[in-house]
C-alpha cells in the first residue's frame, strides 16, 4: 500500500490536553496504485525519530471507513496528545494498516509545523528571551551588578540605590515596564476554555432531498454553557468574541445502499441566518460515508448559534449512525478568551 496524507489543526489557542486533536485525512492505494475501499482497523504512531522502535504516542482507530482510498480521523481522540508529545524537536508519524493478518506498516512522515504549535502552550521564550534570563518566583535568586534604580523625580537622578549587601525591606512597585498592577494576571489565574463538544449516539432519520438539522443527545465537555437540552440542535455563544465551529456525519455501510450525495453545513442563526461553511461527499454502495466540515474565525454576538444541516440524495430517508465514536458530532470553541 501506499499513502499520501495531509493534516489540518482547526485550532491551537490556549487549548487544555483533552482538546488536544489534529484531524488527520490520508489516501490509501494497493501496490498497483488502485484506491483502497473497506472499514480496516488504522494504528497511528508518533516518534522521535524515522527510525525509532517505541513510539511517544499511539492509538488506534478500528473500522474507519475508506471510500476510493480517502479516509479522515481525529488524532488524539482516543489517546489524548499534549505539548510533551510533540515537545520543540522533530517527530515522525507512523500510518498502518490492519491487513487482517497484522499490521502493515506505512512510510513514516515527518509532521509540519501545524502539530507542533500545540507547543506554543508552553513558550520557550519571553520577547525574544530564554526562561533564564527571568525570575523564577518558587527558588531564591541572586542579583548583581545593579548598583542603583535610575530616574528619580526628574529622572535625572535616582530615588535610592540597592546593592547586593542590603535587603529593602517594604518595597511595592506600583509600576512594571509602565503598567499597573492590574494590568497583569496573577500567578493562580487560569483561562478556560469557552466552548463545547457534543454527539449523538442515536440514529436519526434524515428524510431524503430535505435539508435538516442535527440534533445531538450527548455532551462530551461544555464550558460555557453552549448546549441547551431545550434545543438540541443548536450551539450558543454564551459571550461576545470570535468561534470557530466544525463538526461531521456518518451514514453506516447498510444505509448507504446507492451511489449518492451527502452534504453537511454549519449555518449561524438558522437556515434564514448566514451559511459559514459547507462541504460534500460522494457514497458507493455498502460503503459507511459522511462528510465533516470545520469553519474559520468569525464573529458570534452573545446568544447567536450554530446549527449543522444534513442533506442527502439517497432515494429514501436514511438513519445516521448509531455509535459512541464521534461518527455524529459538532462543536463550538471561543478563540479569543
Amino acid at each position: 500500500m501506499e499513502l499520501y496524507h495531509q493534516t489540518d489543526v482547526c485550532s491551537v489557542l490556549k487549548i487544555p490536553s483533552y482538546f488536544f486533536t489534529v484531524p488527520y485525512q490520508g489516501h490509501l492505494t494497493d501496490s498497483g496504485g488502485a484506491p483502497i475501499n473497506g472499514t480496516p482497523d488504522l494504528k497511528f504512531g508518533i516518534y522521535a525519530t524515522e527510525s525509532g522502535v517505541t513510539p511517544i504516542w499511539e492509538e488506534i482507530h478500528n473500522n474507519v471507513p475508506i471510500t476510493n482510498g480517502y479516509f479522515t480521523v481525529l488524532l488524539g481522540s482516543i489517546t489524548p496528545l499534549s505539548t510533551a508529545t510533540f515537545g520543540d524537536t522533530t517527530r515522525w508519524l507512523q500510518v498502518s494498516v490492519d491487513t487482517g493478518s497484522g499490521y502493515s506498516d506505512l512510510p513514516r512522515q515527518q509532521l509540519t509545523a501545524a502539530p507542533f504549535a500545540l507547543q506554543a502552550a508552553n513558550a520557550d521564550t519571553l520577547d525574544g528571551k530564554h526562561e533564564n534570563a527571568f525570575f523564577d518566583l518558587s527558588q531564591s535568586e541572586t542579583v548583581s551588578g545593579i548598583p542603583a534604580f535610575n530616574g528619580g523625580t526628574s529622572g535625572s537622578t535616582a530615588p535610592f540605590a540597592v546593592d547586593s549587601n542590603y535587603a529593602v525591606s517594604n518595597l511595592n512597585a506600583d509600576l512594571l515596564d509602565g503598567q499597573h498592577a492590574s494590568a497583569f494576571a496573577g500567578v493562580s489565574h487560569n483561562h478556560p476554555v469557552l466552548g463545547c463538544r457534543v454527539i449523538r449516539t442515536t440514529a436519526q432519520n434524515i428524510p431524503t432531498r430535505t435539508l435538516t438539522a442535527l440534533s445531538f443527545t450527548t455532551v462530551i465537555y461544555d464550558t460555557n454553557n453552549c448546549r441547551d437540552a431545550a434545543n438540541p440542535t443548536r450551539l450558543y455563544a454564551r459571550t461576545a468574541g470570535y468561534y470557530m465551529a466544525g463538526g461531521a456525519v456518518t451514514f453506516s455501510d447498510t444505509e448507504v445502499d446507492s451511489a449518492a450525495r451527502v452534504a453537511i453545513a454549519i449555518m449561524l442563526n438558522g437556515v434564514g441566518g448566514t451559511a459559514l461553511q459547507a462541504n460534500d461527499s460522494h457514497t458507493i454502495a455498502g460503503l459507511a460515508a459522511g462528510p465533516s466540515v470545520s469553519t474559520g474565525m468569525f464573529y458570534m454576538n452573545p446568544n447567536d448559534y450554530i446549527e449543522l444541516y444534513v442533506w442527502h440524495s439517497f432515494n429514501t430517508a436514511k438513519n445516521t449512525y448509531a455509535s459512541t465514536q464521534h461518527h455524529v458530532n459538532g462543536w463550538l470553541v471561543k478563540i479569543n478568551q
